[in-house]
């Protein structure tokens, strides 16, 4: 076997030993709320035992880290093996040869991605030109630490709790043809989520979206490229609680208690729904103050801003 051969297979190796609760929290799963061996993501029920892993709802199962991207995402054993090789996942889990091993990491708490300013051009090319994010908006945020590029290339959103702590990141891929998304290591979704706030004057509004993008796309729906407003301005703020993440309980505790607006921008299909209803059920469906809003074009809000950005680049309409 030569080389490059030796090469492959260790990589293989090593991805398939990830640890299946890390890959599963990365790809967007939830535990259970009644049973924590299981995880639930896209409809599927999955329960692991060591490397393996069953699906109970679709009565298929499979054995370690690739086989499970290939499951959940629905994808070929060359993109889920890129898929991890993007990843920020622990790789120490199965022995690999001492000669090809790579160092192993120490587990531990959240400790945030390392900033990487060579990369952040690309990645915010990717936001704004890609993503038709507002970049008045993208380097404001740059600007207070809150989005920035790692050594991957991954634009990384920072989630924070209440007190401004981080708690964790939200990765998302920014290199060509990447499309690459999960948390950072030592993130736990039951704690912190993105979120920014803009102005200080009147009754607070807080928008509540599932993903960070969706809710600088919302920003951008709304308010356009301008500036983010600064002292003496509305109140806004703008949470996501990545994918099936942890709700902002205490901001939404605040903004209701202080007479003010939740706006919940959860994406338009049955998970987005089952939030809303989940929300209702705790915080009062009765109560003005809490509205569902949904995008008029799309699954998510990012769906409908890139549509709306595209129709403004066709010539010859008047806007």
């Amino acid at each position: 076997m030569g080389e490059r051969a030796q090469d492959a297979d260790s990589r293989v190796s090593l991805l398939r030993g990830i640890a299946l609760p890390e890959v599963l929290q990365a790809l967007g799963a939830e535990r259970d709320r009644h049973d924590r061996a299981k995880w639930r993501v896209d409809g599927k029920i999955i329960s692991v035992t060591g490397p393996l892993f069953y699906d109970h709802a679709g009565g298929q199962g499979g054995r370690g880290a690739i086989d499970l991207v290939m499951y959940v995402r629905d994808t070929s054993f060359r993109e889920a093996l890129d898929y991890l090789d993007r990843s920020d996942l622990e790789r120490d889990t199965w022995p690999v040869s001492p000669a090809r091993a790579e160092p192993t990491r120490e587990r531990g708490p959240f400790r945030p991605p390392t900033v990487a300013p060579d990369h952040w051009p690309g990645a915010r090319a990717y936001l704004v030109e890609e993503r038709r994010l507002p970049g008045t908006l993208v380097d404001e945020l740059h600007g207070q630490g809150l989005v920035y590029a790692d050594e991957r290339r991954n634009a990384v959103f920072l989630r924070r709790d209440e007190d401004g702590q981080a708690t964790g990141a939200m990765l998302r891929g920014t290199a060509p043809g990447s499309t690459f998304k999960g948390l950072a290591p030592g993130t736990e979704r039951e704690r912190g989520w993105f979120h920014f706030a803009l102005g200080d004057r009147g009754v607070p509004q807080l928008v509540l979206t599932e993903s960070a993008i969706d809710a600088l796309s919302y920003y951008g729906l709304v308010h356009g490229d301008c500036p983010p407003v600064g002292s003496g301005a509305y109140r806004e703020i703008y949470a996501s609680t990545d994918g099936a993440g942890a709700l902002p309980r205490a901001l939404l505790q605040r903004v209701l208690g202080e007479g003010g607006l939740v706006r919940v921008a959860f994406d338009r299909d049955e998970r987005g729904e089952a939030f809303w209803q989940a929300l209702r059920e705790r915080y009062g469906g009765d109560s003005l103050m809490l509205w569902r809003e949904t995008p008029g074009a799309g699954k998510d809000w990012n769906d409908l801003l890139r549509a709306r950005e595209g129709e403004r680049a066709q010539p010859g309409l008047d806007r």
